[in-house]
């Protein structure tokens, strides 16, 4: 039971292929780039810039 959480930390990801793993990497492009504006919106509001 250990081992399960230590082995589901770090798992890779198999594609069955290229269209997917890129379609999987846009995705996580995409959250980093929401996450990002959100983050200077909200230093927008408190007057850092």
């Amino acid at each position: 039971m250990l081992n399960k959480g230590i082995k589901g930390h770090r798992e890779r990801n198999v594609f069955k292929n290229t269209l997917a793993r890129d379609i999987y990497a846009m995705k996580k492009v995409l959250k980093m780039l929401q996450e990002g504006f959100f983050t200077w919106i909200g230093e927008l509001g408190s007057s850092k810039y």
